[in-house]
């Protein structure tokens, strides 16, 4: 079966397309929704909403790992991710979170908030939150994290294919191929956006063309 690989390529081979890489390092929200919005949960009988406990407490200044959320539900992994933006007065659209964080001793509502308050690590745990959130990856990680060789070392061509593919899905990326077009379609995550013009950061263009050397070195 022939491949019709779709990443960022050195200019000479005619089957890749190049792609322009973003420079904007901001946490983005999942397209189509608020920052909060993955799934809505009913947090009116929460035995810690008096408190002023925080869910993960080092998220702020700490970069978060996998045995860090290892005990996580889906609740508290939303929980998690929003705490981030409610420690820079971020004010909730969403009336469950709004009500859960206004009754925390610390939280301090801040109309002027903006997305550059949160700091380097912050938006790298909320994103890393947020992967684990919206199962069904191949690589979880490859949205803001640089991938390496052993990172893809045990993928098969085809799973190195979706994985590279999966980078383009998550802006939204129509596929061309019905094949590629298909699988996405059957991802929850996956939010068909007609106006995906192919920016990638910089993390995403990197792994995209590790994937692309090491699907080559495979044919």
């Amino acid at each position: 079966m022939g491949y019709r690989l779709f990443a960022s390529g050195d200019g000479n081979d005619s089957s890749y397309e190049k792609e322009v890489a973003s420079t904007d390092g901001v946490v983005e929200p999942v397209s189509g929704e608020d920052v909060e919005q993955v799934k809505e949960v009913d947090l009116s009988t929460d035995s810690d909403s008096d408190s002023g406990n925080y869910i993960l407490s080092e998220s702020e200044y700490k970069r978060l790992t996998e045995s860090d959320l290892a005990d996580l539900s889906l609740e508290d992994l939303r929980l998690a991710r929003n705490e981030l933006y409610a420690r820079h007065g971020y004010i909730f659209k969403s009336e469950d979170l709004n009500s859960y964080f206004k009754q925390k001793s610390w939280y301090h509502s801040d109309p002027s908030f903006a997305e550059s308050a949160l700091s380097e690590t912050e938006k790298y745990n909320a994103k890393f939150i947020l992967s684990k959130e919206r199962p069904g990856f191949i690589l979880s990680e490859s949205e803001y994290k640089r991938l390496t060789e052993s990172d893809i070392a045990d993928l098969s061509l085809e799973d190195l294919r979706l994985a590279r593919n999966e980078i383009y899905a998550r802006h939204g990326y129509i596929f061309k191929s019905e094949e590629l077009n298909s699988y996405f379609k059957q991802k929850s995550w996956y939010n068909p956006d007609t106006s995906f013009d192919g920016s990638l950061s910089e993390i995403e263009k990197s792994n995209a063309e590790l994937i692309q050397s090491r699907e080559r070195s495979l044919q």
